[in-house]
């Protein structure tokens, strides 16, 4: 899984998944959790449970992480360019 993983960030088979972060005494949505997954091509999406521990072991967590926060941060500044609002996912 190793060599799998190390592939899927070189070909960005990595994806976020976002989930609001809502205050429950107003409704209002106030922020939201970047999550994230893997699309294997063969093997569908891989939740982080099943490649996180492998990404710590093989120290691919730091370039995970790194993704992970550019692709937030993409996501981010086309949240706030949006006229009407999200639509857009990374």
């Amino acid at each position: 899984m190793g060599s799998g993983l190390r592939h899927a960030i070189e070909m960005e088979e990595l994806r976020l998944h976002y989930q609001p972060q809502v205050d429950f005494e107003t409704g209002e949505v106030v922020g939201l959790e970047a999550l994230v997954r893997w699309q294997h091509p063969e093997r569908g999406l891989v939740p982080p449970a099943a490649f996180i521990p492998v990404a710590e072991d093989t120290r691919l967590i730091v370039p995970i992480g790194h993704w992970v926060l550019r692709a937030a941060c993409r996501f981010g500044a086309r949240l706030q360019a949006a006229p009407a609002g999200p639509s857009a996912s990374a």
